[in-house]
């Protein structure tokens, strides 16, 4: 059985996704849905609420299914959030700066038997961003994100911005980076790292951030997925579950990351 402090102390490198993960970008999207596609949800007297937002696809949410909203359409609301500034202006979650930082110091005090290498031992503990914002939602991802990245280092001095990789296939990025951690919150994404460990000589470990799409809620998602959507958010789901505590942990936030990081500092 694997702990949360297990998978942090490991020396490899860690990828840490960005929407929803570092930043809550979810609370940003009901306002905009309704803005956009207001006319069309109007018609149907369903607007749209935080209790819909079940799933990462919202094309496949059955209320904006009805109202006729397309892959397309959901590309054009996002966009219009890009033009607003409002996504480069979402501040991280409460103690990302700090587990950061902690996840980044060449210092910290191994547990005994992660002492592998000495020389991958000393060397500072590589963080990157891994990022999906590239996947053509966005006109413009990389200056939106770097602008992002300005507003949060004018607000936290202590902030030192990781690499930014920008890849939507983020099993195959953490291959290439030689990723061993993932922190991320899209169940397919954590789960394809998970299930391709079978073909791998090391596994990779998932921290899963929860969020209402990770998370099977039967009442909530019936009434907000079709048949088909739901049965297959569930399988992915329990998928998914089946991980945990063997390559997976679950996490609400940064807090419990950062307190099982500064269990072992000096």
């Amino acid at each position: 059985m694997i702990t949360l402090r297990d998978i942090l102390f490991m020396p490899e490198a860690k990828a840490v996704d960005i929407d929803d993960v570092t930043i809550i970008l979810r609370d940003k999207i009901p306002p905009y849905v309704n803005s956009v596609f207001g006319n069309e949800l109007h018609k149907l007297h369903k607007p749209f609420t935080e209790q819909d937002y079940v799933w990462l696809g919202l094309e496949h949410i059955q209320v904006l299914k009805e109202a006729g909203v397309t892959r397309d359409d959901v590309s054009t609301m996002l966009k219009r959030m890009e033009q607003d500034g409002v996504i480069e202006n979402i501040m991280p979650r409460t103690y990302f700066v700090a587990s950061l930082k902690a996840l980044s110091k060449p210092d910290r005090v191994y547990p005994i038997y992660s002492i592998a290498s000495l020389k991958t031992l000393f060397q500072p503990p590589r963080v990157y961003f891994l990022t999906s914002r590239g996947d053509g939602f966005y006109n413009d991802p990389v200056g939106m994100t770097n602008r992002w990245l300005d507003n949060v280092k004018a607000n936290y001095k202590n902030f030192i911005p990781p690499k930014v990789i920008y890849d939507h296939n983020k099993d195959e990025a953490i291959n290439k980076y030689n990723i061993k951690v993932l922190f991320e919150d899209n169940p397919v994404f954590a789960l394809t790292v998970l299930e391709n460990n079978a073909k791998r000589e090391k596994p990779r470990y998932v921290i899963l951030f929860n969020a209402p799409w990770n998370i099977l809620d039967n009442t909530r998602d019936r009434r907000a997925l079709s048949e088909e959507m739901y049965a297959k958010k569930k399988s992915i789901v329990e998928k998914l579950d089946s991980y945990e505590s063997i390559f997976m942990v679950r996490v609400n936030d940064w807090h419990r990351v950062f307190s099982n990081l500064v269990t072992y500092k000096k």
